[in-house]
């Protein structure tokens, strides 16, 4: 493992996206700000220093299936990260972690073709050391410094996270789910109500679990629906 730090990028995805070709697998790349960070639906990622902010390549052979999982393989090893300094993290499907309602952490996974070649590239955001958020944000958004009154360093934070990373990677790259057990185990939405868009209807359902596919299965009018992706929205009983 080899990790690469600069003070500056347009988003630690994209330097990947453009030099993943000629770097070894599980190549690193932190930046301390980015100017282009970007999250799922292409959202941006505010950023004024105070986050962890990084991306894993990936060049092993994975099976195309199994590709949506990175999300939550990366999603566990988050949580077990902030675990590891006292907070209780929950994952709320498929990308986000949060901390007693607010979002701490995104992820963003990417394939990328070259050729015949294919890599996969694994971006996290951790808000850190922020002491604050502006506006609306300040009602969904927390940091590891809000929840804990400590400021935190990056590469410290970085290395502990590595270090669940790592292994539940190899187990699931020999096809193993031990990190379905940590996203199951801290699943937000289970049996909350939620809506979201499904195959161009908007729908309103029960969550029942995280399934071992990765999908989100819901009760919907008492018929099972498998969820692959999407947006999915607390129905506002649920909503503080």
């Amino acid at each position: 493992m080899s990790i690469l730090t600069f003070d500056t990028l347009d988003s630690t995805n994209s330097y990947l996206k453009r030099n993943g070709k000629n770097l070894d697998h599980f190549t690193v790349v932190q930046a301390n700000h980015q100017e282009q960070g970007k999250g799922r639906l292409g959202r941006s990622w505010q950023d004024q220093g105070n986050s962890l902010l990084f991306s894993i390549l990936l060049k092993e052979k994975i099976e195309p299936e199994r590709v949506p999982l990175l999300s939550l393989l990366a999603g566990a090893s988050v949580v077990l990260t902030l675990e590891h300094y006292g907070l209780t993290p929950l994952v709320k499907w498929p990308n986000d972690t949060l901390v007693s309602e607010k979002k701490i952490s995104g992820i963003l996974t990417e394939a990328v073709s070259e050729g015949e070649d294919i890599f996969y590239i694994v971006g996290i955001g951790i808000n850190l050391n922020q002491k604050g958020f502006e506006g609306e944000l300040s009602q969904k958004a927390t940091s590891l410094f809000l929840l804990t009154k400590k400021e935190y360093d990056k590469e410290e934070v970085l290395t502990v996270l590595l270090s669940y990373f790592t292994p539940l990677y190899q187990d699931y790259i020999q096809g193993g789910k031990k990190f379905l057990t940590v996203v199951k185990s801290h699943s937000y939405l289970d049996q909350k109500e939620v809506s979201l868009d499904y195959y161009g209807e908007h729908i309103h359902g029960t969550v029942i679990e995280i399934t071992d596919k990765g999908t989100l299965l819901l009760d919907v009018s008492g018929k099972q629906i498998e969820v692959s992706s999407g947006e999915v929205t607390l129905n506002q009983m649920y909503l503080k």
